[in-house]
C-alpha cells in the first residue's frame, strides 16, 4: 500500500465539510507542491490516519492563489516549443482546470469564507526522522522552492527548466512514458474518471467526457448481466458454450441491482420486485409491492440463510432470498440480526425476534441493543439501561446510564454515575463504576484506568498495581531485529512493559509497576531483545535495551540507548540516528549517525555513521558518508534491514566492510576488530590471494584515476594489461619497470604494450576496452593506437560482443583513422551495432556522421533521430547538436514554419546553457543569435545579452565578439552600451594575446 497522502478542498473557517479530491503514494506529487505553495500549517485531517498517526498538521494554501499559479503554468505549457509531439497535455490542463473549479465552486456555495486546498501529508512524515513541526516546515520549503522554480522559467522563457521542475524532460518520449509521469506530476492521482489510472492522456475535452462503464457495474452474477436500452433495463445472458447472448429479462424496468446470490431487486413505477436467478432463466417471486428494500445479510446463527429487511407500506418484514417470507411485513422497524437475533420496533416499545421469524421477547421494552456473543442483550426502562438473557429474564437490572459489550474485555464497559466500571460476559460486576476510563493494556494481564488526567495501572481482577500518577500509559512489545534467519530469530521476548509519561517526560515500568527506566526521557521509540549465541560457549543470552529519546535543538530527537537488565545509559542521547545491528555470532552493536550541516553537505554527503559495540565503545567514529552498501542509514526501513543483513554476512566471514569516509570520498575497508585498511592495500591483498581479474582491473583504475593512490599511468597499464587475462612472464608483481623488461613486443621496445595473444585463462572484455583507451595516449608508455585497435578486437571476440562501450571505440578508432587505415563504412557498422545497447556516444557520433556527411550523404532528419536518442540515453551535450540540426533546417524553411523551427532549436539549446557540460558556451552563442533575430518568436535582445554574458564570463571568445558586434558595439541594438563594448574589447585582446604569446 504505500505510504499514502490526501488533498482536500475545503473552507478555511471549516464551517461546511471538505472533499477529497487527490491522493497520491509514496510521494509529493508536483501538482500538490504547485497548489501549496506560500501555504501554511493548518488544523489536522484525520479520517485516513487509520495506520498510526504522527500528529503532523495539514498543509495548506488559498485555492483561488493555487489556481492562479495553475493557469499560469496550463498557459505556458500552451505555447511549449515540443508541444506538437504531446499535444494532448494542454488538454489534461485544460479539463485539470475545469474540475478544480468545479468543486472550489461547489464549496463556495455552502460557505462564505476562503477556500483552501489542504493536504494530509502525515504518512510521508513516517519516512523521515524529523518531529512533526519540522516535516511540515520542509514540506512548505518545497514547495515554495518548487513554485519558485516553475515561476522563474515562466517568466524568463525557458521551457527547458520549465520541463525539469515539472520532471517531464522529454516531451517526445510518446504515451509509453505518461503514466508514470501522470503518477509523478500528480494527473493520476486525481479522484476523478477523467484522469485516474489512465495510460495515456485523454483524448477529449473535459466536457465531452463520459465515464465508460465498468465491467463489473453491470455484472449480476454468473453469465447474467444487466443491460440499459432506451433508459430502460433489462437482463440478458451470455451463454458460455455456445457463445450466444439471450435476452432472458425485457428492458422494461426502471431499474435492476443485484440483491443476493440468485437474486435481484426490480424496480418499477417506484415499487420493488424480487426476481431468482436461475442456472437457465429468471424466475419472478413476485410482482412489484415494496417500497423500500435494504441489502441481503446472512450469518452462522442464521445456519447459511439470506434475508432482506422490506418495508411495504408503514411496515417492515423479513424477506428469504428464496422469495419467501421469514417475517411478512408487520412491525414497524427492524434491525439486523446479530448472535441470532433481530431486535423490532412495535410502537414505541421494542423486542426481538429469532432468525425463524418467531417473537421471542415481545415488544415491552424502551429500547434495545443487539445480544452480544454471550447471550446477553442491553435493555432500557425510564433512560436506565440493564442486561436481559434471551429468554428476557432480567440479569442486571436497568440502573445504569450506559452498558455496552466491548471485545478486548470480553464483557461489558458499564457507566453509574459518570464513572466506568466492568461486568463479565455473564453479567456480574467485575470491577465496580468508579473510573473515568478503562482501557486494555494487555488482554487478560492488564488494564489501565484513568481518574481526571491520570492514568494507573491494574491487573486483570481490577487490583491497582500502581498509584493513579500518569499522565499517559501503552503497552510496548520488544521488537525482534526483522529477519527470519536463526542469528536474528527472537527467543523470549518481554510482553507486559508499559510506557508510561508524567508531564512530557517518559519512562518504562513492568507488570508490577517497578520503574525499568527512569522517568525522564521526552519519548521511547522502541525496545529490543538482542538474542546471541556464543558458538565457542555453544550458549545463548538476551539483552533487553529500549532507544531513549531526548529533544535536541528545534525539537530535533536525539537518540540514545538504555540497558533494562543493568539499569543503566549506555549510549547518551547524541545521534540523529541509531541502528541496532549483529555483527556476528559473537558480537552486536549499532550503527550510529549524525547529520552533516546543511552548508557542508554537498561537500561531505548527509550523515556522518560510525559503529558503536554493545557497551556502547566507538568501534568506529562517526566520520563516514556510509558502511557496508551505499546505503544512508537514515534511509527506510526496508534499505536499513538489507543494509543490517549484509554487515552480518560480510563480518561474520571474517571479511572487512566497504567505507566512504565524508572528508577523503575514498574507499576504506573497516575490520571488526576496528582496523581500517587502505582501498589500494586491500586491493594489493585481494589479488595476491585470488588472481581475480575483476581486482586487477579495479587496481589499473586505481593508478590510472589516482583513487586513494598517486597516479602511475605506467602500473596503470601494467593493471589493465593484467586484467585482461594476459599471461605474465614474470613471477614478480611489484613494479612495472621490472615487469616491463620481461615484456617482448614486435617492435622490441620493453616500454610497450604487447598485442593480445590467446590463452586457456580466463579473460575481462571490460579490461581490454580500458586498455585500450590507455594506449592511445602516451601516458605510462608510447602511444599505441594500433594496438588499442587490436585490443578492442580482440574483446569483441572474448565475450565483449554485446559491450556497447567497446563498439564505440573501435567504431571511432575506424572512423577517425586511428592506429590504422580509415575506414568510415566499417566504423558505422559497429556504430549501429552499439545502438542497440544503449551506446549513447555512438548515437552522438552517428547524428555527426549524417549532419555533415562523414561516410553517408547527408541527412538532417536521421541525424536530429540519433542526437534526440543520444539525449534521452543521457548524454545531455547531445542538446547542442540537436539545436544546430534544427537550425540548419530552419535555414531551408520560410515564414511560420521557420520560426517553429527556431522555437524548437531554442528550447534544445536551453537545456544546457546554464549547465557546466561539453557545448554549453557554443549553446549559449547559439540561443542568443536566435534571441537576436526580430523574426523569431524568441527575439528579445536582453535576453540575448544575459546569455552571452554566461559563457562571456568563462571567457568564451565566440560569445565576447557577440557581445561587442550585436550587443554593445551595434548602432542599432537597444542596448548599445559604448563603456560595455570597450571593456569586452579589451578582455578579448587579452585572451588572444594569451592564447599566442
Amino acid at each position: 500500500m504505500g505510504n499514502r497522502s490526501f488533498l482536500y478542498v475545503m473552507p478555511a473557517n471549516n464551517d461546511c465539510q471538505g472533499t477529497q479530491i487527490a491522493e497520491a503514494n509514496n510521494n509529493f506529487p508536483t501538482l500538490w507542491q504547485l497548489l501549496l505553495a506560500n501555504g501554511l500549517a493548518s488544523e489536522a485531517i484525520t479520517d485516513q490516519r487509520v495506520f498510526g498517526d504522527a500528529n503532523t498538521d495539514n498543509l495548506a494554501a488559498d485555492a483561488e492563489a493555487a489556481m492562479d499559479r495553475l493557469k499560469q503554468l496550463a498557459e505556458k505549457i500552451s505555447t511549449h516549443p515540443r508541444l506538437h509531439e504531446q499535444p494532448l497535455l494542454t488538454l489534461q490542463f485544460e479539463a485539470l482546470l475545469t474540475h478544480l473549479r468545479e468543486e472550489i465552486d461547489s464549496i463556495k456555495a455552502e460557505t462564505s469564507g476562503a477556500v483552501i486546498f489542504s493536504a494530509n501529508l502525515d504518512e510521508l512524515s513516517w519516512l523521515e526522522s524529523k518531529s512533526p513541526e519540522e516535516f511540515i516546515e520542509g514540506c512548505q520549503l518545497e514547495c515554495n522552492q518548487r513554485w519558485q522554480q516553475i515561476s522563474n522559467a515562466i517568466t524568463s522563457d525557458r521551457y527547458a527548466d520549465l520541463d525539469e521542475a515539472l520532471g517531464l524532460q522529454e516531451y517526445g518520449q510518446g504515451f509509453e512514458t505518461w503514466h508514470a509521469w501522470a503518477w509523478s506530476f500528480g494527473f493520476s492521482g486525481i479522484d476523478h474518471d477523467y484522469f485516474s489510472m489512465a495510460d495515456k492522456p485523454q483524448e477529449l475535452p473535459f466536457s465531452e467526457f463520459k465515464p465508460a462503464p465498468k465491467d463489473w457495474e453491470n455484472h449480476l452474477e454468473g453469465e447474467y448481466e444487466r443491460f440499459a436500452e432506451n433508459g430502460q433495463w433489462g437482463i440478458r445472458r451470455h451463454n458460455e458454450q455456445t457463445g450466444l447472448i439471450e435476452v432472458v429479462l425485457k428492458p422494461e424496468w426502471e431499474g435492476i441491482s443485484w440483491a443476493t446470490t440468485g437474486g435481484v431487486w426490480l424496480e418499477r413505477d417506484g415499487l420493488f420486485a424480487y426476481a431468482r436467478l436461475q442456472p437457465s432463466e429468471i424466475t419472478l417471486a413476485f410482482e412489484p409491492q415494496l417500497d423500500e428494500v435494504w441489502n441481503f445479510f446472512e450469518g452462522e446463527d442464521l445456519c447459511g440463510a439470506h434475508c432482506a429487511i422490506v418495508r411495504q407500506g408503514d411496515l417492515q418484514g423479513i424477506l428469504n432470498a428464496d422469495g419467501t417470507w421469514l417475517l411478512p411485513p408487520s412491525v414497524d422497524e427492524l434491525w439486523g440480526f446479530a448472535n441470532g437475533y433481530a431486535p423490532f420496533r412495535s410502537g414505541t416499545q421494542f423486542g426481538f425476534i429469532n432468525h425463524e421469524g418467531k417473537i421471542v421477547i415481545p415488544a415491552i421494552h424502551d429500547d434495545v441493543s443487539s445480544f452480544s456473543p454471550s447471550g446477553l442483550a442491553p435493555f432500557w426502562k425510564k433512560s436506565r439501561v440493564g442486561l436481559m438473557n434471551t429468554s428476557g429474564s432480567i440479569i442486571l437490572p436497568p440502573a445504569y446510564e450506559e452498558i455496552e459489550w466491548r471485545e478486548d474485555v470480553r464483557g461489558f464497559s458499564l457507566v453509574s454515575e459518570g464513572k466506568t466500571g466492568l461486568a463479565n460476559a455473564a453479567g456480574e460486576i467485575w470491577i465496580s463504576p468508579q473510573y473515568d476510563e478503562i482501557k486494555v493494556l494487555l488482554t487478560r494481564c492488564q488494564l489501565a484506568a484513568r481518574l481526571g488526567n491520570l492514568w494507573g495501572m491494574l491487573d486483570w481482577r481490577g487490583v491497582a498495581i500502581t498509584p493513579i500518577r500518569f499522565h499517559d500509559i501503552e503497552t510496548r512489545y520488544f521488537d525482534d531485529m526483522g529477519f527470519e534467519d536463526e542469528p536474528f530469530s527472537l527467543l523470549a521476548p518481554y510482553h507486559k512493559q508499559c510506557i508510561v509519561r508524567i508531564e512530557k517526560q517518559s519512562g518504562l515500568i513492568d507488570a508490577n509497576g517497578e520503574i525499568l527506566i527512569p522517568i525522564q526521557y521526552d519519548a521511547i521509540e522502541s525496545l529490543m531483545p538482542q538474542t546471541m549465541t556464543m558458538a565457542t560457549q555453544r550458549q545463548t543470552y538476551q539483552q533487553h535495551l529500549a532507544i531513549v529519546i531526548q529533544r535536541g535543538a528545534r525539537r530535533r530527537k536525539l537518540r540514545g540507548v538504555y540497558d533494562i537488565d543493568s539499569q543503566q545509559e549506555i549510549i547518551p542521547c547524541v545521534w540523529h540516528y541509531l541502528l541496532d545491528s549483529q555483527f556476528d555470532d559473537q558480537h552486536w552493536g549499532f550503527l550510529v549517525g549524525m547529520d552533516v550541516p546543511k552548508a557542508d553537505r554537498d561537500r561531505l554527503g548527509d550523515v556522518r555513521t560510525g559503529i558503536l559495540s554493545a557497551k556502547g565503545e566507538e568501534i568506529f567514529p562517526p566520520e563516514y558518508a556510509w558502511i557496508g552498501k551505499a546505503i544512508s542509514i537514515n534511509g527506510d526501513g526496508w534499505l536499513t534491514a538489507m543494509l543490517r543483513k549484509s554487515i552480518y554476512e560480510t563480518w561474520s566471514t571474517g571479511k572487512p566492510l566497504q567505507a566512504v569516509p565524508n572528508e577523503s570520498g575514498e574507499y576504506v575497508w573497516l575490520y571488526l576488530d576496528g582496523r581500517v585498511e587502505k582501498h589500494i592495500d586491500y586491493l594489493h591483498n585481494c589479488f595476491s590471494e585470488t588472481g581475480d581479474l575483476n581486482v586487477a582491473l579495479e587496481l589499473g583504475r586505481a593508478y590510472r584515476d589516482g583513487t586513494g593512490v598517486d597516479v602511475d599511468a605506467m602500473l596503470a597499464r601494467h593493471w589493465l594489461w593484467k586484467a585482461t587475462g594476459a599471461i605474465e612472464k614474470s613471477s614478480s608483481p611489484s613494479l612495472w619497470k621490472k615487469i616491463a623488461k620481461t615484456l617482448k613486443a614486435s617492435s622490441g621496445n620493453p616500454d610497450r604494450t604487447p598485442s593480445p595473444e590467446e590463452s586457456p585463462y580466463p579473460r575481462h572484455p571490460s579490461a581490454m576496452y580500458e586498455l585500450a583507451l590507455l594506449l592511445q595516449s602516451d601516458l605510462g608508455g608510447p602511444e599505441q593506437a594500433d594496438t588499442a585497435r587490436e585490443w578492442l578486437r580482440f574483446a569483441l571476440q572474448h565475450g565483449g560482443a554485446t559491450d556497447g562501450n567497446i563498439l564505440t571505440e573501435l567504431g571511432y578508432l575506424l572512423s577517425e583513422g586511428i592506429g590504422g587505415k580509415e575506414d568510415r563504412i566499417e566504423g558505422k557498422s559497429y556504430y549501429e551495432k552499439a545502438i542497440q545497447y544503449n551506446a549513447s556516444v555512438a548515437m552522438h557520433n552517428l547524428g555527426l556522421a549524417y549532419q555533415y556527411g562523414r561516410g553517408v550523404e547527408i541527412d538532417l532528419p536521421m541525424a536530429l533521430d540519433y542526437f534526440r536518442q543520444a539525449e534521452r540515453t543521457g548524454d545531455e551535450s547531445c542538446a547542442f547538436h540537436t539545436g544546430t540540426v534544427l537550425m540548419e533546417e530552419a535555414f531551408e524553411l520560410t515564414g511560420n514554419a521557420r520560426r517553429k523551427k527556431y522555437s524548437e532549436a531554442a528550447y534544445a539549446f536551453s537545456k544546457i546553457i546554464h549547465k557546466n557540460i561539453e557545448h554549453s558556451e557554443s549553446a549559449c552563442f547559439s540561443y542568443a543569435k536566435i534571441c537576436l533575430d526580430p523574426e523569431t518568436k524568441e527575439y528579445n535582445p536582453r535576453l540575448a545579452e544575459e546569455t552571452l554574458l554566461l559563457a562571456a564570463n568563462l571567457d568564451d571568445i565566440a560569445c565576447i565578439t557577440s557581445l561587442i558586434e550585436d550587443i554593445y558595439g551595434n548602432p542599432e541594438s537597444p542596448l548599445k552600451h559604448p563603456e560595455q563594448q570597450a571593456y569586452w574589447e579589451e578582455r578579448k585582446a587579452t585572451l588572444l594575446a594569451e592564447m599566442n604569446p
